[in-house]
C-alpha cells in the first residue's frame, strides 16, 4: 500500500509540476523595428506650397525625394543613427535639420513658412519646438 501511494505521489508531483512550468507565458516577441534597428520619420508639409522633402543617412546623399503638396505627408522608414530632414521650394535649393533617430520611434517633423522672412522654411518638431533650419551651401 505504500509503495502504491509514493507512486500515486510521485506522478501527482510529476504531472503538477509539469502543469505549474507549462502555464508560464513565454516572453513577448521583440518588434521588428528593435530586432532591425529602424524607425519611421514622418515628413509633413504645412508651408501653402508644394515642396520637395527627402531624408537621408549624410548630408550629401539621396533617398527618396518626393513633392509634397500643402497639407501633405510622406513616412519614411530609416534606420536607427543620424538623419537629416531635407526640404526645397523648387528641388535645387535645399535646407536641412538633423535628428537622432532611435529604433522603433515615430518622429514627425512638421515643415512651415516662416512669414516674418518670406519665403524662409522653418520647421517643428514633436515636442512643438519650431527651429531654422540649416540652408545647404
Amino acid at each position: 500500500m505504500k509503495k502504491i501511494l509514493l507512486k500515486f505521489a510521485a506522478v501527482l508531483v510529476i504531472f503538477g509540476s509539469a502543469i505549474m512550468f507549462s502555464c508560464e507565458e513565454p516572453p513577448p516577441p521583440i518588434p521588428d523595428c528593435e530586432k532591425y534597428g529602424y524607425g519611421e520619420v514622418t515628413v509633413k508639409n504645412n508651408t501653402g506650397y508644394q515642396i520637395k522633402v527627402d531624408v537621408t543617412y549624410t548630408s550629401t546623399g539621396v533617398n527618396y525625394e518626393k513633392w509634397l503638396n500643402n497639407g501633405g505627408s510622406y513616412i519614411y522608414e530609416m534606420d536607427e543613427g543620424k538623419v537629416y530632414i531635407w526640404a526645397s521650394f523648387d528641388g535645387n535649393d535645399w535646407v536641412y535639420e538633423t535628428y537622432y533617430l532611435d529604433a522603433c520611434e515615430n518622429l514627425t517633423y512638421t515643415w512651415y513658412l516662416n512669414k516674418k522672412k518670406g519665403t524662409q522654411l522653418l520647421f517643428v518638431n514633436n515636442k512643438g519646438e519650431v527651429f531654422e533650419p540649416n540652408i545647404k551651401k
